[in-house]
């Protein structure tokens, strides 16, 4: 699993594939599927309009964060 994470890691770094195609298939690593992105009730970043976004952990007072543009909101 480790090397695996890695991998994903580097062909993020590398350009190979997206944040959101790493996103997907950590996800897949860890056993959490559907997880709650219909779509339809996507958090939208203001500044970009990309639905690509960082949500803080419960219980942390941190904002949102666009991963593609930065913007916390």
């Amino acid at each position: 699993m480790k090397q695996k994470i890695i991998k994903i890691a580097k062909d993020l770094e590398q350009g190979a594939i997206t944040t959101k195609t790493a996103r997907t298939l950590l996800l897949g690593l860890f056993g959490v599927s559907g997880s709650g992105y219909d779509g339809l009730n996507a958090v939208v970043c203001p500044k970009c309009g990309s639905t690509d976004i960082m949500m803080p952990m419960v219980g942390f007072h941190e904002q949102d964060k666009c991963l593609e543009c930065g913007e916390r909101f």
